[in-house]
């Protein structure tokens, strides 16, 4: 069928649009960097598969099979595992990462996440539990400035980290900043204080409240009183360790603890800060 000349030039516009909009939709590939061919392992359970992952800007933006003609920079995973970084459950980074950013000894075991606090914390402080650790504190070259978790996150993001922190409030750390070395139960002024701490430390980001009973923390707060207490119930976790066994009472949806869910002094394994037999230290 023959078209006239104005018919012909609309059909070529049509193409032309199709053809820059679909050059519009391709996805771009000015990657920074291609890690080709490796084992990928996603960490959603799925079995692990051959395949590259592109990264801009510092974030993943595309897993598969991917042209690297316009990638700034490729690596050969060929026989290697790709995966995400892997979360240290309990670790102690938390002063030493100030005083050396790179968190080398992290990073080279592919651990890019790290969850500290273990009755002992980074806040709340006092003038005298920073002047107790203030040994260990010049060891590092480190000034301790903060007195909560809002300004030790501020001190943290401006020093500048390799890995991500996150912190439980320890109950250890709580009992100290009010009554020091004593080793007796709190009176009521006194815990009403330290329930307030663990309240701010909880609004702060803190993932929960942590303690082990061996601890000079003692009857303070964890396990009798915590019920009665109920430091960080609307917000997120209870976690005690003792000498017999690893509890875990897990906490609510808010700040900080987001999906987690308060036991109410039930047995709820969902985190464990390290697990011992009775009597084994």
């Amino acid at each position: 069928m023959r078209r006239d000349s104005k018919g012909h030039v609309a059909t070529w516009a049509r193409w032309v649009l199709v053809v820059v909009l679909a050059a519009g939709c391709a996805p771009p590939t000015d990657y920074d960097l291609v890690i080709q061919n490796g084992w990928i392992v996603d960490g959603t359970g799925n079995p692990r598969f051959r395949g590259d992952v592109a990264i801009r800007g510092g974030r993943i933006v595309a897993v598969g099979r991917i042209p690297v003609a316009g990638a700034r920079r490729t690596l050969d995973a060929t026989g290697l595992i790709v995966a995400p970084g892997f979360i240290d459950m309990l670790g102690w980074s938390d002063i030493k990462v100030l005083a050396d950013g790179r968190a080398a000894s992290k990073v080279y075991q592919g651990i890019t996440t790290e969850i500290t606090g273990e009755g002992s914390s980074v806040a709340p402080q006092t003038d005298a539990t920073i002047a107790q650790d203030s040994a260990y504190y010049r060891s590092l070259g480190v000034t301790v400035d903060w007195h909560d978790l809002d300004g030790y996150f501020r001190r943290l993001e401006s020093s500048g980290s390799a890995i991500n922190l996150a912190t439980f409030v320890g109950a250890t750390q709580v009992r100290m900043a009010v009554i020091g070395n004593d080793d007796r139960p709190p009176n009521p002024d006194e815990l009403a204080r330290m329930v307030a701490l663990v309240d701010t430390a909880m609004r702060q980001g803190a993932l929960g409240l942590s303690g082990r009973r061996r601890a000079v923390l003692g009857v303070a707060l964890l396990p009798d009183r915590v019920d009665r207490a109920k430091p960080g119930e609307d917000f997120g976790a209870v976690s005690r360790r003792d000498e017999a066994r690893v509890v875990v009472e897990a906490g609510g949806v808010g700040a900080g603890a987001a999906g987690w869910r308060h036991g109410r002094g039930q047995c709820s394994p969902r985190r464990s800060g390290g697990v011992r037999r009775p009597g084994s230290g």
